[in-house]
């Protein structure tokens, strides 16, 4: 059997060390132990910068023996996006800066160029190959199957041809992953998947193969790692790389892959393509939507300049791919990674004022404004939707307090005590216009007919660089006077590590207080809301299952603050109020 072999990992910055731990022992160092052991054995590697990264910090050995077998040409590197960015989401022009970027970063790591270039999670674009050339890079890896056609497309090493440019693609074995990946999915016990991988071996593999192992997918069993010396022990004497094959043999041409998802590296059941799972999920859409409509303020710095570079630096970080693959979506700490770089985004969007700032963003494809507010201490999104903060980066803790599916900061509902009857202002689209002329004064209106009272709420936004405050006007603009009626406002806060609510009471502390205080363990943060009413108020925190390579785990979202407001008036009468929201640095780190 004639072999090319591979193993590729794409775990995420914000990965636990745990994880990174597994997939050193369990996968990655007793393959390159084995491949140091015998000179005739080779490898294909991708691994992501940020495992580069870790390994320097905690297990700098590594890098050095990966060093040592790219250098005696027993390892062969992949290049990919620089923080595994997915190629279908960024725009084609960054293409080639950003594969240039992580194959420089591993030529100066390891010593030694990569020759192939591999798509993060398998999602091809055609647009690649025009970029080939420019990139260095001599072929793509990818496997034979398409998830989006549900079907095993053309098994061995072909040239394909996009608009006049050409590049080599190597399809890999698709009945290996798919063991791996059905294992993973139930995990399956090492002795069972390690025996199909055998009759495969044995019965399956035709003279010629190219075989690639998501690493990822058996960290969860430390034995798995015999696969390699399964394949090696059949087909490692007569192992190549894809770049010895290449000077060797003759490719064929007339195939050709179309875009779409490939391989076994996320279940793409009832999905058509990463921009389907991202419309579906209201949080990724802000995130996506959010990261090109800034992307247009980067045309208006010039190139070469100190702002211009850290904004390409922080918006490649934004780019990475892992918050959006279907099964991670309630993955804190990968979220957290990218929002610390919109944080930084924001950060050098206010320091320099003479750049054009778009004040409107669409966060879906309602094209419902939002009004982009961008002040010393935080960037906020305020969403004519629902007239709710929708996102909130807090620049000195590099944190979003909006980092999850729920409703915003200040979403409010009506309901009639009586019969229950909820009106939710989520949903509704508010009148907004500037206040006297400032930027950073919005006044967002709307009536509400609930029952048979009909009641005009106004919301009055005053940003400053640490806090801002909503004024909340009510009117009862209907005939009858009103009694049984309350405004409930959710603050639903995300903080890194939740830590419990204090409050300051007049009353009983358990229903009434007028100033809620929410710190933060791991950051510098203190999150404060003065209220000038007594406010009946309740308080609950949200989790999330979320899968990880090591199984299910908890994730903590947000905390939810609901405060209650009676609306007890006659015909014509007005109520104002008004909530305080503070972000100060925590005193007591």
């Amino acid at each position: 059997m004639k072999l090319i072999l591979g193993a590729y990992s794409q775990l995420p910055q914000g990965t636990s060390d745990e994880e990174f731990e597994a997939l050193l022992s369990h996968q990655l160092s007793p393959l390159l132990t084995t491949i140091y052991n015998n000179p005739d054995y080779k490898v294909v590697l991708k691994l992501g910068n940020n495992e580069f990264e870790w390994f320097e910090k905690h297990h700098p050995e590594i890098n050095m023996l990966i060093h040592n077998l790219a250098n005696k040409n027993q390892l062969e590197l992949l290049s990919s996006t620089y923080k595994d960015a997915v190629f279908s989401l960024i725009p084609t022009h960054e293409f080639a800066n950003q594969i240039e970027k992580s194959t420089t970063y591993i030529r100066k790591k390891i010593g030694k160029r990569p020759r192939g270039l591999w798509c993060p999670f398998q999602i091809f674009k055609t647009s690649l190959v025009s970029v080939m050339d420019l990139s260095s890079l001599d072929y793509i890896m990818i496997s034979q199957y398409s998830s989006t056609q549900n079907s095993v497309l053309y098994n061995k090493p072909f040239i394909m041809n996009e608009l006049g440019k050409r590049t080599v693609v190597f399809p890999f074995n698709d009945k290996v992953s798919k063991e791996i990946a059905e294992a993973y999915r139930t995990k399956d016990s090492s002795e069972h998947f390690l025996s199909s991988i055998r009759k495969i071996v044995k019965n399956a593999m035709p003279s010629f193969s190219t075989v690639m192992i998501n690493m990822n997918q058996l960290m969860y069993c430390q034995e798995n790692s015999e696969i390699f010396n399964i394949l090696l022990s059949a087909g490692g004497k007569g192992c190549m790389l894809p770049s010895e094959y290449l000077e060797n043999h003759p490719v064929s041409t007339g195939f050709y892959f179309p875009d779409g998802l490939y391989g076994r590296d996320i279940n793409a059941t009832g999905l058509n393509s990463l921009s389907h799972n991202i419309l579906k999920d209201p949080y990724l859409t802000k995130t996506f939507n959010t990261v090109n409509s800034l992307r247009e303020i980067v045309k208006s710095y010039k190139k070469n300049s100190s702002a211009r570079t850290n904004l390409d630096y922080h918006f490649i970080r934004c780019e990475s791919g892992f918050s959006y693959m279907p099964a991670y979506r309630y993955n804190s700490d990968s979220k957290r990674y990218v929002n610390r770089n919109f944080a930084q985004i924001f950060n050098i969007l206010y320091q320099s004022p003479s750049q054009t700032i778009p004040v409107e963003l669409y966060e879906d494809s309602s094209y419902i404004p939002s009004k982009l507010v961008i002040q010393k201490g935080f960037a906020a999104l305020l969403s004519q939707r629902g007239s709710s903060i929708n996102l909130f980066t807090v620049n000195m803790a590099d944190v979003n307090l909006v980092m999850h599916n729920g409703p915003g900061l200040y979403s409010d509902m009506i309901r009639n005590t009586t019969t229950d009857k909820v009106v939710d202002l989520g949903s509704k689209v508010f009148e907004c216009k500037k206040s006297d002329k400032k930027i950073f004064d919005y006044v967002f209106s709307t009536t509400v007919d609930i029952d048979d009272n009909k009641i005009y709420l106004e919301k009055h936004f005053r940003f400053r660089q640490y806090s801002f405050v909503v004024e909340y006007l009510v009117e009862n603009t209907g005939k009858g006077s009103v009694s049984n009626l309350t405004l409930e406002s959710l603050l639903n806060i995300s903080m890194p590590e939740r830590t419990p609510l204090t409050y300051i009471s007049t009353d009983n502390p358990l229903q009434k207080a007028k100033q809620f205080t929410l710190s933060d363990k791991s950051v510098p943060l203190t999150v404060s809301i003065m209220n000038d009413f007594d406010t009946e108020y309740s308080t609950k925190e949200i989790d999330h299952n979320c899968e990880t390579y090591l199984g299910e785990k908890v994730f903590y979202q947000y905390t939810q603050i609901k405060f209650k407001k009676q609306l007890d008036m006659k015909a014509g009468e007005k109520i104002s109020f008004s909530s305080v929201f503070r972000v100060d640095a925590n005193r007591r780190r």
